[in-house]
């Protein structure tokens, strides 16, 4: 049987109830005051309860709630339930929020309004917190989408709409493999479960845009969970502006900006590659290294912009003449290298070779002008040069400047052989240089006499070199490496200056001998050679000029005699004589004697030496005698080793001779000594 009703025990449970509920409850009259509060009431405002008992409900509300208790609820119906939100103002002057919701009530025949005021402050701040959470998501640069375990599209920020052409709405109908092609359904499971035991993961993909288009993206996804609930939050990047960017820095740095061709780079490169596949196969590879001939003038003439258009053309038409899966490159100016591959034999090449040189040698025509060009180009073929791919290039440098040297628009294939006489020429270059720098260098003398009375007519000074290794040098061991070169002048002013040295030390002790040295035609020629010889001249002021004597090779003088006769002139001027040596080997020996004003003729020793048992050689002695008498001219034979000689050579009127039968080349203190005996002799 169920125990009887006892109200008195109700209302005590009640009671109980209403003080103790953490919310505020309280009894409102219809004119507004408080006619009873829970503790939850008065203690959240900071009153006790005899505070706000009686207290009427606008000292409760804050500045800017509306005044409009009690009339906003004066006309609620019984269990017609009125919520609000509002501010209310504690007994210390803080505000909080809260959430209102009243009801009409009658007890003991009264009319009441019951009203229960919940705190939500917190709430409202975290309310806050995420529309601001929402508005930065939706101001980031990038796309944010969040999508949960089964890969529906839970939110996704502007950022992300923007970019795939939908708006949220739509997005939010979505899951992955809709917007990621990649990402097929069955992909998916798979991937949750990666995610979720790494925490997080970053890569590349591509996304699908509305209308069909789909870009490239880089994604870093992170694993969440809020309570039950799990969500990859996938924070997205569009990167086709940055791939089309690193495909352009890829084309610079493997691509000529000029041509659009193969940078050295990218030919480095590629030479490897076809090494090795040419190894494998036992193919041929083909370097060639090509130089333009002539186009300095080209940007000096016509500038720069003209000179990048004749480049332009000259790189297409390169391509134009080799065959798919040869390359053509640029290492810049006007130097280009073509890479060959799986040539069969070396008549192919030399084909290839002409075509190219046929192709540039065809007029380019730059603003109605027409430039006419060739090319010198060197070639390195592997496997006859057995070498790695930079030193395939390398040979095939050097090749190309053989082919310059050589006369240009040729072709030159690379010689080992000759590459080791480049090399040693260098290598001796290079002793050359510190031997100048360590005085290793001295000069010689041979003295020349009259044969007649046996008077000392003068001394030539002969260079040598006292090795450090090698003891005595002669000259045709060295002289060859510096022809040409800036070490032939170098040489050259230091014989001269050794010379005067030693001009200056005989005339000192009472010697007035003329002295003569070999200069090379090179130095001879070059811009400086008068300036240098004045210049020493005016150093050596006490020396007298005319005792120094130059002497130069006949078959020098026919290099260029216009420019050798002004010099010579030049010298001459102050007081210098000057030899022709080795007359008669050369070409039209007359025409030099007639254009070249040489005080002295030196019959070559190869003459001197075949004339005894030799018609010929005795008939151009006696020549080569008789053109100097007649053109008023000096003769010294050379080469003179045997009486029989001295006296064939007096006989037909040379009186001046050196050579072995009259005194060896030697040092300055031998020549003292020499010169002391032969007076006393």
């Amino acid at each position: 049987m169920l125990p009887l009703f006892d109200p008195s025990a109700a209302t005590d449970r009640f009671q109980g109830l209403f003080e103790y509920v953490s919310d505020g409850m309280m009894l409102v009259t219809p004119e507004g005051y408080i006619a009873d509060i829970n503790r939850g009431g008065y203690e959240r405002l900071g009153y006790t309860k005899a505070e706000m008992v009686g207290m009427h409900m606008s000292a409760l509300d804050a500045p800017e709630s509306p005044a409009d208790f009690p009339p906003c609820i004066a006309g609620q119906v019984p269990d017609e339930i009125a919520i609000s939100r509002s501010a209310h103002k504690r007994k210390d002057g803080a505000l909080i929020d809260v959430e209102t919701s009243s009801r009409r009530i009658e007890l003991d025949g009264k009319q009441y309004f019951f009203i229960v005021c919940r705190d939500i402050g917190r709430e409202k701040e975290q309310e806050q917190q995420l529309q601001l959470i929402r508005f930065v998501m939706d101001s980031a640069y990038v796309e944010i989408i969040w999508v949960d375990k089964h890969a529906r599209i839970c939110y996704a920020n502007d950022r992300a709409c923007l970019s795939l052409g939908y708006s949220k709405e739509e997005l939010l109908r979505l899951a992955v493999p809709d917007i990621d092609p990649l990402f097929p359904a069955e992909r998916w499971g798979g991937h949750w479960l990666e995610l979720r035991e790494a925490g997080s993961q970053f890569f590349e993909t591509q996304h699908k845009r509305k209308d069909g288009s789909v870009f490239p993206v880089e994604i870093v996804a992170n694993y969440v969970k809020f309570g039950d609930t799990e969500y990859n939050i996938a924070f997205v990047r569009d990167i086709a502006e940055r791939n089309l960017h690193e495909k352009q820095l890829e084309h610079l740095a493997h691509y000529d900006a000029l041509t659009g061709i193969p940078n050295r780079t990218l030919l480095i490169d590629r030479m490897q590659q076809a090494l090795a596949h040419s190894r494998r196969e036992n193919k041929l590879l083909v370097i060639c290294y090509l130089d333009l001939d002539g186009f300095k003038p080209v940007n000096d003439e016509l500038g720069h912009k003209a000179g990048d258009r004749v480049l332009i053309e000259i790189a297409s038409r390169l391509k134009n003449e080799i065959r798919e899966g040869d390359t053509v490159a640029r290492l810049g100016g006007d130097e280009f290298v073509l890479l060959l591959v799986g040539m069969e034999n070396p008549e192919e090449l030399a084909g290839t070779l002409q075509r190219l040189l046929a192709s540039i040698a065809h007029p380019v025509v730059v603003d109605d002008k027409s430039i006419v060009l060739s090319a010198s180009i060197g070639v390195a073929v592997y496997p006859d040069d057995d070498a790695d791919a930079d030193t395939l290039m390398r040979h095939a440098d050097q090749a190309m400047y053989v082919a310059k040297q050589s006369g240009k628009n040729r072709c030159h294939l690379y010689d080992p052989e000759h590459d080791q006489r480049v090399r040693m020429h260098h290598e001796v270059r290079e002793q050359i240089k510190h031997g100048l720098k360590r005085g290793e260098f001295h000069l010689f003398f041979q003295p020349k006499v009259d044969m007649r009375t046996g008077t000392l007519a003068g001394i030539e000074g002969l260079i040598r070199w006292t090795h450090p290794q090698r003891d005595l040098i002669q000259p045709a061991e060295f002289l060859y490496a510096a022809d040409n070169t800036d070490l032939d002048i170098k040489l050259g002013e230091w014989v001269l200056r050794s010379a005067m040295e030693h001009l200056r030390e005989w005339k000192s002790r009472g010697l007035g001998l003329e002295l003569s040295v070999n200069i090379s035609s090179f130095h001879l020629q070059s811009d400086g050679f008068v300036e240098y010889v004045k210049n020493i001249l005016d150093e050596y002021h006490d020396v007298p000029p005319e005792l120094l004597q130059i002497e130069i090779l006949e078959t020098a003088a026919l290099e260029d005699i216009g420019r050798i006769g002004h010099t010579i002139e030049a010298c001459r001027t102050m007081g210098i004589s000057f030899a022709l040596d080795d007359f008669g080997t050369g070409y039209s020996s007359l025409f030099h004697l007639n254009h070249l004003a040489i005080d002295t003729l030196k019959i070559d020793k190869s003459f001197v030496q075949d004339m005894m048992g030799n018609s010929a050689g005795r008939a151009i002695a006696e020549s080569v005698t008789a053109l100097a008498k007649a053109f008023n001219r000096k003769i010294v034979a050379e080469g003179v080793e045997t009486e029989q000689q001295i006296v064939a050579l007096l006989d037909m009127g040379c009186e001046i001779g050196q050579g072995y039968g009259i005194g060896r080349p030697m040092s300055a203190e031998a020549l003292m000594v020499w010169i002391e005996n032969w007076h006393q002799e």
